[in-house]
C-alpha cells in the first residue's frame, strides 16, 4: 500500500503595497456606500469624534 503525500500549492503572499491599496479601497467602498444610503460617517478630527453627515461627505478618486 502506497501513501500519497499532497502538498498546498503555494502562494506568494501579497506585497505591502497591495496590502495598502486592498484597505483603502475598502475603506474608499465604505465611504461610498455610506453616502448612497444615506448614513453619515464617524472620523476622528482634532482630538475629537465628529458625524459627518452623508450629503457632505467627499468621495475622492483613488489612484490606480
Amino acid at each position: 500500500m502506497t501513501t500519497q503525500v499532497t502538498t498546498k500549492p503555494t502562494r506568494e503572499r501579497p506585497s505591502i503595497e497591495e496590502i495598502e491599496d486592498a484597505a483603502s479601497k475598502a475603506v474608499q467602498d465604505a465611504i461610498l456606500m455610506h453616502k448612497k444610503l444615506g448614513i453619515p460617517i464617524v472620523v476622528w478630527e482634532d482630538g475629537q469624534v465628529v458625524e459627518i453627515p452623508p450629503e457632505k461627505i467627499e468621495v475622492l478618486e483613488l489612484k490606480s
